[in-house]
């Protein structure tokens, strides 16, 4: 639990460090707890850090609050709330990644959606990557492209 208090502290390398330690060691459920607990404090860097544990956990119990978090003001949140969603490979985040693809205001996020429909998506998903094509940045539009071509190559 001191790691999870860690995620709180005022230097922010500490944080990152806890988050990271968290995420490679694996946490019991009250730890877990605590991490989705830090996704609804006020600071941004502390939601950052508990998202990128949770994303480096693979925390499947999660799922709801990682979802949560893709509406988060931050986008350094929104954006680790898309990879952790796509680490978790549960299919149940298509419509939400899809969602962050079409809407989200920063490109970051809308390139790790894309790149993340990619990975886990299908056909389903296949008409939001075209129309990312034309995303008004570049990296988008790349991830995008490499999602389509991902996903065409995996069904045909």
């Amino acid at each position: 639990m001191a790691l999870i208090q860690a995620l709180h502290d005022s230097v922010p390398d500490v944080r990152v460090a806890a988050a990271q330690a968290v995420g490679h060691l694996g946490v019991s459920a009250a730890m877990r707890d605590g991490l989705i607990a830090a996704l609804r404090h006020g600071d941004a860097p502390t939601r950052r850090v508990a998202i990128q544990a949770l994303g480096l956990l693979e925390e499947r119990a999660a799922f709801y609050a990682l979802e949560a978090a893709l509406d988060d003001p931050d986008a350094g949140v929104r954006q680790g709330a898309v990879a952790a969603l796509g680490e978790l490979a549960d299919r149940r985040a298509l419509p939400a990644l899809a969602a962050r693809l079409v809407r989200d205001t920063d490109a970051g996020v809308r390139s790790e959606a894309a790149f993340r429909l990619g990975k886990l998506g299908d056909a389903s998903v296949l008409s939001t990557l075209h129309a990312a094509e034309r995303d008004p940045d570049a990296g988008v539009r790349r991830w995008a492209a490499r999602a389509v071509l991902e996903l065409e190559g995996a069904e045909g």
